[in-house]
């Protein structure tokens, strides 16, 4: 982001007005006060795992509520900087506004991954295996990658019947994904196609789709799929 003016603050400060609403920001903020009086009430520690789950609910309320405020933060630096550059000439106001911008669209881009992440089974153990795939071309090596993503526990994942779901991608390149509630998260650093299989532990194909990827963050839905084993 090299050129700025205050169309593209205005759209940065639209973009963080929506991830706000997503992520309920309102509510947080009297989460983190309702739970901070929780943690410091007499006898929170007498039932050491549920006091660990709620300085667990705590430290995520926090974290988002402090990911806003930083953001909100810097894009009124942005908006200084760029009001005194244009008053004064200063190239170099101009320059530390679009820096501060483009830092601000990193971190808007986090948040709206973030705020995905809102269901509380989000938050649950699983094992995942993503599988990458793709033929020998002139522009390319053979592909053949398998990365298994554990989330939280991997004990408790493999108690609750959270196996390892294949995933094959093809011709997508080098990707990273995370597994949600009702789908995946996967981030491909370019646009191809993909073949997705949800195998049961029987070894038969519960869904089994074609979807094209952009470059960037895609979500692949696996909703439909009864609990159990795959």
């Amino acid at each position: 982001m090299a050129d700025i003016d205050s169309t593209t603050l205005d759209a940065l400060s639209s973009r963080l007005d929506e991830v706000e609403g997503y992520l309920h920001v309102d509510e947080l903020r009297g989460t983190v006060s309702q739970l901070e009086q929780e943690s410091a009430a007499p006898g929170f520690w007498d039932d050491a795992n549920a006091a660990r789950e709620t300085m667990a609910r705590l430290a995520s309320a926090k974290s988002d509520v402090a990911g806003i405020d930083a953001a909100r933060a810097k894009l009124e630096d942005a908006r200084a900087a760029l009001e005194l550059g244009e008053e004064t000439a200063d190239d170099d106001l101009l320059a530390e506004s679009a820096s501060i911008a483009s830092s601000l669209e990193q971190d808007l881009t986090e948040l709206e991954l973030s705020s995905w992440f809102t269901d509380d089974l989000d938050h649950g153990d699983a094992i995942v295996t993503v599988t990458a795939t793709a033929p020998e071309t002139a522009e390319r090596a053979a592909t053949d990658l398998s990365i298994t993503i554990i989330v939280g526990d991997s004990a408790t994942a493999a108690s609750k019947g959270n196996v390892p779901i294949p995933f094959v991608a093809k011709a997508a390149g080098k990707f990273s994904a995370q597994f949600v509630n009702g789908g995946m998260v996967l981030k491909a650093t370019r646009s191809g196609s993909a073949s997705v299989e949800v195998i049961t532990s029987l070894g038969q194909v519960a869904k089994s789709m074609q979807v094209n990827l952009a470059a960037g963050h895609n979500w692949i839905p696996v909703a439909g799929i009864s609990t159990g084993k795959y």
